[in-house]
């Protein structure tokens, strides 16, 4: 297992199907059961984030109904992600990006600040705070002296 993979394994608990086995998809948006209706799903205003393991030196993140402003627009456009589904391929020395994402995802809901989604007001923060989240937890794994393992080669 790579040690990405195990990282995000060690503080997440689980891969994104539940399961405890060798996997590359994790769930972190720090969901919890007050986040889901009576019918077991997830209230629609939920931002969903979801984190892949592509290397252990590349990481995607995923974030589904994103909050949107202006400000994260041009992010987004700044950092070449998709917006679709607000997408981003992450990298060792690049996972500051999520530091300034959390900070755009504050400052919609910032005192002053005007919304038309109501949801946001507590939507905004619990994304910043997954992101931050899993900014640290990419922290500790690409440290300055990270050398990444080889990456597999397919028998086939």
């Amino acid at each position: 297992m790579l040690p990405l993979t195990r990282t995000l394994l060690d503080e997440y608990k689980h891969f994104s199907d539940k399961r405890l086995k060798d996997g590359n998809h994790f769930v972190v948006d720090d969901r919890q059961d007050k986040d889901f209706g009576a019918d077991r799903q997830l209230y629609p205003w939920f931002c969903q984030m979801f984190a892949h393991v592509v290397a252990d030196d590349e990481a995607t993140l995923r974030l589904n109904g994103h909050p949107r402003s202006p400000a994260i627009e041009a992010w987004v456009a700044k950092n070449g992600a998709r917006d679709v589904h607000l997408e981003i391929t992450l990298r060792p020395g690049e996972q500051g990006v999520l530091l300034e994402l959390a900070r755009l995802m504050r400052a919609i809901v910032a005192p002053g600040a005007r919304y038309d989604e109501p949801s946001n007001k507590y939507v905004c923060p619990r994304v910043a705070e997954s992101l931050e989240r899993l900014k640290g937890t990419l922290d500790r794994v690409w440290t300055a002296d990270f050398t990444p393992q080889p990456r597999p080669t397919s028998l086939f």
